[in-house]
C-alpha cells in the first residue's frame, strides 16, 4: 500500500512540475522545444520513481506472498534460480498481468499447489532446500533493484546532457539567424547602390539625348528651308505591314549654283574621320557677323532616327559590288542551303538568333540597327554573320557580312514615342502569346521577368528575420521597401494590353515601364565569292523557266 501512495504522490508532483514548466517556458520559436523537453524529462523521472517504488522487499518466508515478491522486471534467468521446473506462470502486479516463459520458478511451499498449477517434481525435497532457494531469490531481487537504480541515474544524466545540448543548439541557431540577417542587409545595400548607379547612368544618357535633340532643333530653326525627300523603302521584317520608308531631312542654302557646287564637298556625313575646314562664302565675307551655315543630314525610318552609334560608324570602303547585286533568293532556297531554325513567322536566321526591327540598312554595305525585346541565345558565339533582308514581293537579298559592334542599348521614353504602332503591337503579341498548352515559352518568361517592374516585398524587422508586409501607408515610416522580380506565374498572366500600356510610360514612371532595345548591325565585308556561289547554287537548284 505504501508503494501505491508513493506512486500517486510522484504522479501529482510530476503533473505540477509539467504545468509550471509549460507556463514558465521562454517565449519565441524555441518555446515548443523547451516544453517538449520538460515534459519528457519529468515523465522519465516519474517512470524511474514508479519502478523504484514498485520494487518489493520480502515480508515473509512464505513464498506465496508472491503478489509483491514477483513484482520485478529482472530477467527470467535471474528468477529461474529460485525454484523448480514449470510450464508457465502468471504474476499479478497491481492491475497488470505479466506472462514470462522460463525453465523454472518457485511455485510451491513444501509441495502445495498454487493457482491450480502443479509442480512437475516435488518428492524428496526438504524444507532446508526450499529456504536456500528463497535466499537465492532474494539476492536476485536485490541485484535487479541495484540495476534499476543505476539505470535511473544514468537516465537522469542523459536528460541533463540533452538539456545542455538543446541550449547549445539554440545559441548556434541564433548565431546563424544573425549571420543570415547581416548577409541579407549587405545584399540589400548592394542592390540599392546598383540601382542608384543605373539611375545615374540612365539620367546621363537622357541628358545627352536631350542635348542632341536641342542642337538639332536649333540647327533646324536657323535654316531658311527644309526639304523632305522620299527614298526607297527600308527592308521589312513584317510581311503584313506597309513597307518602311526613309526620309532625309536636308538644309539647302539660297546660294547660287556656283556657290553650291563650290561648297558641296565641304561635309561628308558618311565619313566620320573627314573634317575639312569650312570655306567662307561671298556673303560671309561681306557680313562676318552672320552665323556659319552647317549642313547636317540624318535619316528617319518611319519617323525614327538611326541611332547615333550607327551614324558614327565609318562607312565600309574599297568594296566593289557585283555587276548585278540584287539577286533575290527564296525562303525555301535559303533554308535548303543553310539550314537553321525558324524563330518567328517572319524571321529565319542562321544561326538562330531573333532579329526584328525597322532600322535595317537600305542598300548593301550600309550599317543598320534593329529593335528587339527578347533575349538571344548567349550560348551561341557569333563574330560575323551574313544578313539577308526581305523586300515585299522580291524575296531575300544579300546585304553583306555584319557584326554587332557593341552591346544593346535601351530605347528611351522619347524614342519609344517614335516607334511605329504596328512594331509595338508585334512585340506585344510576341510577349503575350501562349503555346498550345496555354503556357508561355521560357524565352518569353525570361524577357518579361527581366524587364517587368519589380514588386514591393516589405521591410525586415529589427531583431529577427521576419518581414513586415508591404503597405503603401508604411513607406513614410520604414522608408524604401525590399523589391523582388515577378514570378513565372505572374509573368504567365501578363496580357498584350498590359504590355502596350507599359510601352507608353515614361522612363521614371512610378508604376514602372518596359522598353525595347537597339541591336546594332555593322557591315564589315561584302563577300562577292559567297554571293556568286549562292547565285550559282540557285541556278542549279532552281533553273530559270523558259518562256
Amino acid at each position: 500500500m505504501a508503494n501505491g501512495w508513493s506512486i500517486l504522490i510522484g504522479l501529482v508532483v510530476v503533473l505540477l512540475a509539467c504545468a509550471a514548466g509549460w507556463f514558465l517556458s521562454p517565449k519565441g520559436e524555441t518555446q515548443t522545444i523547451w516544453r517538449s523537453s520538460l515534459i519528457l524529462s519529468f515523465a522519465s523521472c516519474y517512470i524511474m520513481w514508479a519502478n523504484i517504488a514498485a520494487v518489493p522487499y520480502p515480508q515473509s518466508n512464505k513464498i506465496f506472498n508472491a503478489s509483491t515478491l514477483f513484482a520485478t522486471t529482472a530477467h527470467p534467468r535471474d528468477l529461474a534460480a529460485a525454484g523448480t521446473s514449470y510450464s508457465q506462470m502468471t504474476i499479478r502486479i497491481g492491475n497488470n498481468f505479466v506472462e514470462e516463459e522460463t525453465s523454472s520458478a518457485v511455485l510451491t511451499e513444501f509441495g502445495r499447489g498454487y493457482r491450480g498449477i502443479k509442480p512437475k517434481r516435488t518428492s524428496g525435497e526438504k524444507g532446508e532446500d526450499v529456504r536456500k532457494r528463497i535466499e537465492r531469490w532474494k539476492a536476485s531481487v536485490e541485484r535487479a533493484h541495484r540495476i534499476r537504480k543505476k539505470t535511473y541515474w544514468n537516465t537522469m544524466g542523459c536528460c541533463a546532457k540533452r538539456r545542455k545540448l538543446l541550449s547549445l543548439g539554440e545559441l548556434a541557431e541564433l548565431e546563424v539567424c544573425f549571420s543570415m540577417r547581416a548577409q541579407m542587409q549587405a545584399e540589400i545595400a548592394q542592390l540599392r547602390q546598383q540601382r542608384e548607379h543605373d539611375r545615374a547612368r540612365v539620367q546621363s544618357a537622357l541628358d545627352a539625348q536631350n542635348n542632341r535633340i536641342k542642337v538639332l532643333q536649333e540647327n533646324f530653326n536657323e535654316t531658311p528651308q527644309v526639304q523632305a525627300q522620299s527614298e526607297q523603302p527600308c527592308a521589312s521584317a513584317f510581311d503584313d505591314e506597309p513597307s518602311n520608308s526613309s526620309v532625309k531631312s536636308e538644309v539647302s542654302d539660297s546660294e547660287s549654283e556656283e556657290d553650291r557646287s563650290e561648297t558641296s564637298d565641304i561635309y561628308d556625313v558618311q565619313d566620320k574621320d573627314y573634317h575639312p575646314t569650312p570655306k567662307t562664302t561671298t556673303l560671309r565675307k561681306t557680313q562676318p557677323s552672320l552665323a556659319e551655315l552647317t549642313r547636317k543630314t540624318f535619316t528617319l525610318y518611319e519617323g525614327m532616327r538611326m541611332p547615333s552609334v550607327i551614324e558614327r560608324l565609318a562607312p565600309l570602303r574599297n568594296v566593289r559590288l557585283p555587276d548585278q547585286p540584287n539577286e533575290a533568293f527564296s525562303f525555301k532556297f535559303l533554308k535548303k542551303v543553310f539550314g537553321g531554325t525558324a524563330m518567328t513567322k517572319t524571321c529565319y536566321v542562321i544561326p538562330p538568333k531573333s532579329r526584328q526591327g525597322r532600322l535595317f540598312p537600305d542598300d548593301p554595305r550600309q550599317h543598320g540597327a534593329q529593335l528587339s525585346c527578347i533575349y538571344g541565345d548567349d550560348d551561341i558565339q557569333i563574330t560575323t554573320f551574313p544578313v539577308f533582308i526581305h523586300r515585299t514581293g522580291e524575296g531575300y537579298r544579300y546585304f553583306g557580312h555584319y557584326r554587332e559592334p557593341r552591346d544593346s542599348d535601351l530605347v528611351s521614353g522619347s524614342e519609344m514615342i517614335q516607334v511605329p504602332p504596328h512594331v509595338k503591337q508585334y512585340w506585344a503579341d510576341q510577349l503575350g502569346r501562349k503555346n498550345s498548352d496555354r503556357t508561355k515559352s521560357r524565352k518569353i518568361l525570361d524577357a518579361l521577368i527581366g524587364q517587368w517592374p519589380q514588386t514591393a516585398l516589405g521591410w525586415f524587422r529589427k531583431g529577427n528575420n521576419t518581414i513586415i508586409e508591404y503597405q503603401p501607408g508604411l513607406v513614410q515610416k520604414y522608408g524604401e521597401a525590399v523589391m523582388r522580380p515577378i514570378t513565372d506565374e505572374e509573368a504567365e498572366e501578363i496580357e498584350e494590353s498590359s504590355i502596350l500600356e507599359y510601352f507608353e510610360r515614361a522612363d521614371f514612371d512610378k508604376k514602372g515601364t518596359i522598353s525595347l532595345w537597339y541591336e546594332y548591325l555593322e557591315c564589315v565585308a561584302y563577300d562577292k565569292d559567297f554571293y556568286h556561289k549562292l547565285v550559282s547554287k540557285k541556278h542549279e537548284l532552281e533553273p530559270p523557266q523558259q518562256a
